[in-house]
């Protein structure tokens, strides 16, 4: 049997290779795989600025919280008349709770179109808005706290997944709370008023005309023996001046003080049914009255001057008035025009001038 040979290889096909088109579907692979998008990385900048806009998120929610709490403190000073109002205690921790309330739903309501956020961050908020004006710095920890929160809205922004609250009505329940503890803080506020010794405000005011009144505001009923001092005679009240002395100035003395015992003691009814209906038209209403000795420590009157005629007795004397929040004592020159109304006195005129430096 002859020998197969077998057929020479096809020269021109060795020596071609891949065909042009097996090479342009090659290349074009290739060109598709460097054109397919690469794996997105968040470069530095973009990072940066969406953690600047969590922190503006969060200082944007705690500016709200903190108008709200000084609009209700400020409704609360100028429903009382006062300057100021004491924070602390209970009143404090009542008003702070209120300002966390109220700046974790602010937050919640201005991230609600760019972040939804976890409750993690919701609780995180609330805990970081009671501690940083509790903290003792309140300056160095309000910046801190605000960072945090927006780093946590930054976080909640870029990484998804999880719990997320976006109800209205989760925050409208925070605002409604926020507002119950804000009231209850500033209510239980102390409201002061200005500093003002006793009959320094509305008496000073009125000092003047009741100088010129003098004896004169006081009415002199004739049907009143009590009041009467002998020597109806038209001796002169110089003349007449000493018989009183013996019944009067004690009396006189003592009611003066026992009215500032009562204000010291806060006893400021008694002190109040003391004053004719007049002086206390003039000093009123009650309340005012009242709590023009919010601040006042003590009242201390001294160096007593009596005289008195058929028309009633006269009672000068210096006071002597500490209020708080000041370092030194304030003085006043004070004209009592008193009137016995059987076994009891009543104010029927009274004046007050300053008598020496007024500052604190």
């Amino acid at each position: 049997m002859p020998p197969t040979v077998a057929p020479p290889p096809r020269i021109g096909e060795a020596a071609q290779g891949p065909t042009a088109a097996e090479e342009s579907a090659a290349t074009d692979h290739a060109a598709s795989l460097h054109d397919e998008p690469a794996e997105p990385h968040p470069l530095p900048a973009a990072a940066a600025r969406t953690a600047a806009a969590g922190v503006f998120l969060a200082l944007l929610a705690t500016a709200f919280a903190g108008v709200a709490v000084l609009l209700v403190l400020v409704v609360r000073m100028l429903a009382s008349r006062a300057e100021h109002l004491e924070l602390g205690g209970p009143s404090l921790v009542a008003l702070t709770a209120g300002f966390a309330l109220a700046n974790t739903a602010a937050l919640l309501l201005v991230t609600r179109s760019w972040a939804q956020l976890r409750p993690t961050t919701l609780v995180l908020t609330l805990v970081a808005a009671i501690a940083w004006p509790l903290s003792g710095h309140p300056l160095l920890a309000a910046p801190a706290a605000i960072v945090l929160v927006g780093l946590l809205v930054q976080r909640d922004h870029r990484t998804p997944g999880g719990v997320r609250l976006t109800s209205t009505a989760g925050a409208l329940a925070l605002t409604a709370m926020a507002l119950v503890a804000t009231l209850a803080g500033a209510i239980t506020s102390p409201a002061r008023l200005a500093p003002t010794p006793p009959l320094a405000a509305a008496e000073a005011r009125t000092a003047s005309d009741e100088a010129a009144r003098g004896d004169n505001a006081a009415p002199a009923p004739d049907d009143s023996p009590a009041v009467a001092i002998p020597g109806d005679a038209p001796a002169p009240p110089a003349a007449d001046a000493p018989a009183p002395a013996p019944s009067r100035q004690p009396s006189a003395t003592s009611f003066v003080r026992g009215y500032y015992r009562d204000l010291d003691a806060q006893r400021f009814a008694e002190a109040w049914d003391s004053l004719s209906p007049a002086v206390q038209g003039a000093l009123g209403p009650y309340t005012r009255w009242k709590a023009g000795y919010a601040s006042t420590i003590s009242s201390r009157p001294r160096e007593f001057s009596i005289t008195g005629d058929a028309r009633g007795t006269s009672v000068t004397h210096i006071l002597v008035a500490r209020d708080k929040g000041c370092d030194s004592a304030r003085q006043f020159r004070v004209t009592w025009q008193l009137e016995a109304e059987g076994s009891e006195w009543t104010v029927v005129a009274l004046g007050a001038t300053a008598a020496g430096s007024q500052q604190c």
